[in-house]
């Protein structure tokens, strides 16, 4: 009869998921996320273990509560209560499961995994290690049903980015299963070997083939028209202003060109944000109680005004949404069905998309005087305020503090959104990577106040949200826009036009006022990125007039450099000011995270290798702690001995395995216990032969799994 496989099966399962956890690599960047998972991971199994060990049957049921324990202290340790969950934890990770969804549901591998996903991950692979802690000790599906789950995540892991997952990831997932099966059986047979290194091979060689030969046709494969699915935006443009990710993945390829009649090139909107849903912005999907927008209708005539036209060739994107500038009065060029969105003034189509459009669009560039923007008030329709005005239950009264502040003392609203604007250019510092090594990525109202009050540095989800949000706060309609930023000089055409290239890296979002009389209004907070809005002041007899805030902004001052665009020496200079200012870099808290798994991983090992030396000492004029130390050693090695019996009924199965110094050992308790004057028989070094003995008669891999991970630190005492 197969033996029951226990906890050596349990503990090759683990190691084999981790394995395949690292098979994630081609699809998270980064280490820092392996690390955080695989401690969630190792915790779990550490419960289930302990648990066993007592004989408690509900082990999985306790192995659930402790992961829930565990994903909450090391993701949302800020909504517990000194370290007790409460509702603001079960509300935090709602808010990290939906996110994780959105992130998943529509953000391109690879990527560095924010906050959220990583929570996710978390989630999966501890539910996972129950699991495979199930099969591994059962008769009939150790080996299947282990197998099953390495499998699958491996096949996943492959097919989410068409690329083979790390080769050591194979192996170790390999080795994990390859362990259950020795240690079904304490001398595998030959027969069983045999077929787990044939089951190997042909699963690492399915592994290296699958991407290869599977990815090719996926996509259209799962078409439901005949054609791929669409990209919804491509290398890069995420609707749900996930753009962190898209920023830093550094494969910036050209997206479109473009030719403009204006004197420098248009913002290219995409998408208008609206709502502000589960801790993020929303595009519109329902424009109940937003009447169709009629941009050109809302200017008013004493406002200056050109129409202009742009000319775009679109390259590598794949989108149903059409990058248009704002606003627009009409497009014509364009194949096939296109339609204008009722809110915000972008096109969108249901059955093309953008990939090799060439189309025309015209536009109006709007150029008023500050005066004139003074005088008009940032007001909408009542029916329509109040869902621009509307913020979250829980945003923090701070945000508003922060925004009164800055603006105090200004009497009208475009004033007010410039000064705000121009605070966040001039003090704050623009950075892809401080939010996610700070642990604030993403744009909720508790984001945007630390991104206000504590960081001061971030991307444009950062300021484009932090802007909207102040803006609200102060009674001023305002939302959000995605898309592109300018693009960059790329030469001229045969008649002299310039020529203007927008990458994947121009990927952008900012923010949009409105005004009686001038419509919706661009302003741009994010430093150092495209161009900030203010108005030229109105001059009198060569006097520049004084408004509540001269000199506000810089829209006719040329365009500030763009920080992802410095030559390598420079980019050394901002990266290596960034580390300094922004904190640890993710190789830092990747090497300190490694450090302290380590470390948790060899408590167990220190713990018996001193309680060994303890006994050591003791037993130089006493036996009994030496007959502990030779069957804790036994346990370890994973030989049975009998918890509830008489010593010599201990000794049996030990006979076979800890050599003649053992019946020295054994008679020197009987006498210490039973006889009146027991009398000083040193047998220590009959005990060190015995210990060395037990050690010798198991095979390697059980020896190094009893130094750092001893079962008889939770031996049930006799």
């Amino acid at each position: 009869m197969t033996p029951r496989p226990g906890n050596g099966a349990s503990l090759a399962a683990l190691v084999g998921l981790l394995g395949v956890l690292w098979g994630f690599g081609n699809v998270l960047q980064g280490d820092v996320w392996w690390w955080r998972v695989a401690l969630v991971m190792v915790g779990v199994h550490a419960v289930l273990f302990l648990l066993r060990r007592r004989g408690l049957r509900l082990a999985p049921l306790a192995g659930l509560v402790a992961l829930g324990l565990l994903v909450v202290w090391v993701f949302v340790p800020g909504s517990t209560l000194l370290g007790i969950p409460t509702p603001a934890t079960a509300h935090a990770l709602r808010q990290h499961l939906s996110l994780a969804i959105a992130v998943v549901a529509e953000e391109q591998a690879p990527l560095i995994p924010p906050e959220p996903l990583m929570t996710g991950m978390a989630l999966g692979f501890g539910m996972l290690v129950i699991v495979v802690d199930a099969f591994a000790r059962s008769r009939r599906f150790a080996l299947w049903g282990v197998g099953a789950v390495y499998a699958t995540g491996l096949g996943i892991a492959s097919l989410i980015v068409g690329a083979n997952p790390p080769l050591l990831a194979f192996v170790v997932a390999a080795a994990g299963w390859l362990a259950i099966v020795a240690a079904r059986s304490s001398v595998p047979s030959t027969s069983r070997l045999v077929l787990a290194s044939v089951m190997g091979t042909v699963a690492l060689v399915a592994g290296v083939l699958a991407p290869s030969v599977v990815a090719a046709d996926l996509t259209p494969a799962a078409s439901t028209w005949g054609r791929a699915p669409v990209d919804v935006f491509g290398r890069g443009i995420n609707p749900m202003v996930r753009l962190g990710e898209n920023l830093r993945r550094g494969d910036s390829v050209e997206v479109l060109r473009s030719i403009t009649t204006a004197e420098e090139p248009p913002y290219l909107k995409v998408a208008t944000l609206v709502d502000m849903e589960g801790g993020t912005w929303a595009p519109i999907d329902d424009p109940d109680g937003l009447p169709y927008e009629q941009p050109l209708e809302d200017i008013d005539p004493d406002i200056e005004s050109t129409v202009e036209e742009i000319s775009i060739a679109v390259d590598d994107l794949d989108s149903t949404m059409l990058p248009m500038p704002y606003p627009a009065e009409g497009v014509r060029g364009l194949v096939g069905t296109w339609s204008w969105h009722p809110v915000g003034g972008t096109v969108r189509s249901r059955t093309e998309t953008t990939r090799g459009q060439t189309y025309v669009a015209d536009y109006v560039e709007l150029d008023p005087d500050a005066n004139q923007m003074r005088e008009r008030q940032a007001l909408l329709p009542p029916a329509m305020m109040g869902r621009y005005l509307a913020l979250p239950d829980d945003t923090p009264p701070q945000i508003a503090a922060v925004a009164r502040s800055r603006t105090a003392g200004l009497t009208n609203d475009y004033d007010r959104v410039v000064a705000l604007q121009d605070w966040m250019r001039e003090d704050f510092r623009y950075s892809e990577t401080s939010p996610v090594a700070e642990g604030y990525d993403g744009n909720g109202v508790e984001v945007i106040e630390r991104f206000l009050v504590e960081e001061q540095a971030g991307y444009c989800v950062h300021f484009s949200s932090a802007l909207a949000v102040m803006a609200r706060s102060l009674g001023i309609p305002a939302r959000i826009a995605v898309g592109y930023a300018p693009g960059e000089p790329a030469g001229r055409t045969n008649d002299g036009e310039r020529v203007y290239s927008t990458s994947s890296d121009a990927l952008h979002a900012w923010t949009e006022i409105y005004f009686e009389g001038a419509g919706w209004v661009r302003f741009d907070a994010t430093p150092g990125v495209g161009r900030a809005t203010g108005f030229d002041e109105p001059t009198i007899s060569g006097q520049a007039s004084v408004g509540d805030l001269p000199n506000a902004g810089n829209a006719t001052g040329g365009t500030p450099q763009d920080p992802r665009s410095l030559t390598e020496g420079e980019q050394g200079a901002d990266a290596a000011d960034e580390g300094a200012a922004g904190g640890p870099s993710q190789a830092v808290v990747a090497a300190v995270g490694g450090i302290a798994v380590t470390l948790l991983l060899l408590v167990p090992g220190v713990a018996r290798r001193a309680r060994r030396w303890w006994r050591w000492r003791r037993g130089r004029d006493q036996a009994e702690p030496l007959w502990r130390e030779i069957t804790d050693t036994a346990t370890d090695l994973g030989i049975d001995v009998p918890i509830r019996a008489t010593m010599r009924r201990q000794a049996e199965p030990l006979k076979d395995h800890a050599g003649p110094g053992l019946v020295a050992v054994v008679a020197s308790v009987e006498r210490e216990r039973y006889a009146a004057s027991p009398g000083n028989v040193a047998v220590l070094d009959e005990a060190r032969s015995s210990v060395r003995a037990l050690e010798d008669s198991v095979p390697t891999w059980r020896r190094w799994l009893a130094r750092y991970f001893p079962r008889s630190l939770v031996r049930r005492s006799n």
